[in-house]
Formats: structure tokens, C-alpha cells, sequence
């Protein structure tokens, strides 16, 4: 598979996550926003649904939604920069890992208060697996290793689902207006839980990524990987500047700012990407 083709595979699938995120915050989440009234010369805003009653308004629920799903995304990050800076040739790419590895790392503590499942320690499948792979391989060498409690407590609380077992149902109506669902609860029937669909996207793109970069070598590997960041950056871009159209204010700044430092990510992955080229074509001419 040669460059353009892997990055048009990896970003296809990077396309149908933006596109479940989307629709999780207009089928499952979103609520319309109370629009101000004029009321004797006054401007008013109508009170969300459920706020009369203590309970969130309708904002936050769509402010916990988009924000797992961007989550979601810098845990992915996180996970595929890991992998990469091991296995990279050249010097730029592991700078450029460990500085995504920082700054994703650095956003999710930020956005904990408003996802705080989705910003856990080993909160993908597919990282809690490299985890417990890295301690199975300090085992074997007679070492030992201690694994961060977040990461057991999660283990814990998602055990892997058995092979067609089919899960509990929730009567409808049992969940009340303005409350937000949990990963892993089981959705309310004739409803599908498009967070939990997008977490599981997640792993499966990261596995397969993996899977094709794993079989890259040296200098083809620096390219792909470099090539497939600028698609998922350019993917995130474009999901930060949707994503503040419909959140809170508050939330919607922490978003401008994860835009910025996405922007930042973008120009040097181009430069690198520049520079890997040149070099190749150098490399091709002396032959």
C-alpha cells in the first residue's frame, strides 16, 4: 500500500467518527437552546427544560457529549504517538510524537469537567492492551511494574462484552430530562448509543492503524505516519470549529484553545512532511 492510498484508508475512517459524533449530539443529546425574549422593553432568556427542577440544563448535556468526543480523539492521539515514537527512523517524527503525546495529555486534564469518563488513563480498549502488554514484558524479564490504579479501576468497571450477549435493557422513560448517560450503561430501548459506538470506532481505527503502520519500515514508516497526522489534524480542525457552534461559552473557549495548539500540530507535521519528501527525492535522484 503505498502513501496516498493509506492515508485516503485511515482517513475514511477518521470521516465516519466525525460523522457519528455529529450525530450523537443531534439524535441523542442535543436540546434547543433557549432563545431570548423580549418582555417589556427586557430581553429574557427562557429557562432550559428541567432547570426549574435542579436538574442540568439542556447545554450541558450536549457539553458532555461533544466533549467525549474530542476526548475521544486526543486519547487516540495519545495512544498512535506512543506507538510511533518507537518505532520512527527519524529524529523530527519523535519530537513530533512526544510534543503530540504533551499537549493531547495536557487538553484532556482540561476537559475532564466536562467528559470525565472519556479523559481517563486507559480509557480505550486499545491502550489499556498496550499497557498490559508493556507489564507482561517487564514481567518476563524478571522486573517488576506498577500499573496506574485509573487504568485497573477502568478495567474493572468495562469488562469486555461476551461473544452475542445481548444487553439489559432500560424501560423507557426511566431516564429523567437533562440527565446524561454513561459509558456503558445500556441506552434506552429503541435507541442506540452513538457515544459509546464512537469510543469503540476509536479502537478499531486505532488497531488497524497499528496494524498497517506495523508493517512499515524505516523510512516508509516516518512518511505514512506523518502523512496519516496531518489527516487526523486536519479531521480535528474541522471537528474543534463545528463542535463551538453548539456549545457552552465556557466550553467553547477550551475549544478555540485545542484549535490553536491542532493549528500548531498542522504546520509542523507540513514541515516535516516537506522535509521527509525532500530528503527522499534526493536519495532518489543520486541513484
Amino acid at each position: 500500500m503505498n502513501l496516498r492510498a493509506f492515508v485516503a484508508t485511515m482517513c475514511g475512517a477518521g470521516v465516519a467518527c466525525v460523522q457519528l459524533a455529529i450525530a450523537q449530539n443531534a439524535q441523542e443529546v442535543r436540546q434547543p437552546v433557549a432563545q431570548p425574549r423580549q418582555v417589556q422593553g427586557q430581553v429574557q432568556v427562557q429557562q432550559q427544560p428541567g432547570a426549574a427542577n435542579g436538574q442540568r440544563p439542556a447545554w450541558h448535556d450536549a457539553d458532555h457529549a461533544l466533549a467525549s468526543c474530542v476526548a475521544i480523539g486526543n486519547q487516540e492521539e495519545i495512544a498512535i504517538s506512543k506507538f510511533a515514537e518507537k518505532k520512527a527512523k527519524n529524529s523530527d517524527v519523535k519530537e513530533f510524537c512526544q510534543m503530540a503525546e504533551k499537549d493531547h495529555q495536557s487538553f484532556l486534564k482540561k476537559l475532564e469537567r466536562f467528559a470525565p469518563e472519556a479523559t481517563r488513563q486507559g480509557f480505550l480498549m486499545e491502550d489499556r492492551r498496550q499497557a498490559q502488554s508493556e507489564r507482561a514484558g517487564v514481567q518476563r524479564a524478571g522486573g517488576t511494574a506498577e500499573e496506574p490504579a485509573r487504568i485497573q479501576q477502568t478495567a474493572q468497571q468495562q469488562p469486555a462484552a461476551q461473544p452475542g450477549a445481548q444487553p439489559a435493557r432500560v424501560q423507557p422513560g426511566t431516564q429523567q430530562p437533562g440527565q446524561v448517560q454513561q459509558f456503558g450503561q445500556p441506552a434506552p430501548q429503541g435507541h442506540i448509543d452513538m457515544l459509546q459506538i464512537h469510543k469503540e470506532l476509536a479502537e478499531q481505527c486505532l488497531t488497524d492503524t497499528k496494524e498497517e503502520l506495523g508493517k512499515k519500515d524505516s523510512k516508509e514508516f516516518d512518511e505514512c505516519f506523518m502523512g496519516l497526522q496531518l489527516a487526523k489534524h486536519h479531521e480535528m480542525k474541522d471537528k474543534l470549529i463545528v463542535f463551538q457552534r453548539h456549545t457552552s461559552p465556557e466550553l467553547k473557549q477550551l475549544l478555540a484553545e485545542g484549535q490553536q495548539t491542532t493549528e500548531k500540530h498542522l504546520k509542523k507535521a507540513e514541515e516535516i512532511m516537506k522535509s521527509l519528501k525532500d530528503s527522499s527525492d534526493k536519495s532518489s535522484s543520486k541513484k
